[in-house]
């Protein structure tokens, strides 16, 4: 096997952690895919979320008002 075949295939001893058997480069990549969403993220899905909320509360309002006129 030639040496541009094997390095595709298998990682350098330098790329894993002493005792574990998981290479760094791996794990990091693995470890991004599965972060969990950013606060920021989700102060603007809660945003979000309330303004609907209130767009919502106003229409009944509004309707609930109407029904007490008839």
């Amino acid at each position: 096997m030639s040496t541009d075949a094997s390095s595709r295939w298998f990682h350098s001893l330098e790329e894993f952690d002493d005792v574990k058997r998981s290479c760094r480069k791996h794990l990091d990549g693995h470890n991004r895919r599965r972060k969990k969403p950013q606060p920021s993220s989700l102060f603007m899905a809660a945003e979000k979320f309330l303004y609907n909320y209130k767009a919502i509360a106003v229409w009944f309002k509004c309707h609930d008002k109407a029904s007490d006129l008839s």
